[in-house]
């Protein structure tokens, strides 16, 4: 579940000067995450669909702790 702070944090993401304070950005759509995935980009937090999830089974062991699963 995303908590309100993640939840802020997250659409503060959508302006520039936040994205550059917290050298943070966000990636959005299966192909760009796919690809994001297997980037050697940090991964902060991995919000995802239990729908989503289940097709990519494992990748919460791969980053433990960061894979939240979002309910809409």
């Amino acid at each position: 579940m995303i908590s309100k702070s993640q939840e802020k944090y997250t659409q503060s993401l959508k302006q520039k000067k936040f994205r550059q304070e917290h050298n943070a950005f966000v990636v959005e759509g299966e192909k760009a995450v796919e690809e994001f995935l297997y980037s050697a980009v940090e991964l902060q937090w991995l919000f995802a669909l239990p729908q989503w999830l289940n097709q990519h089974r494992g990748i919460e062991k791969r980053f433990e702790g960061k894979v939240i699963e979002a309910n809409i």
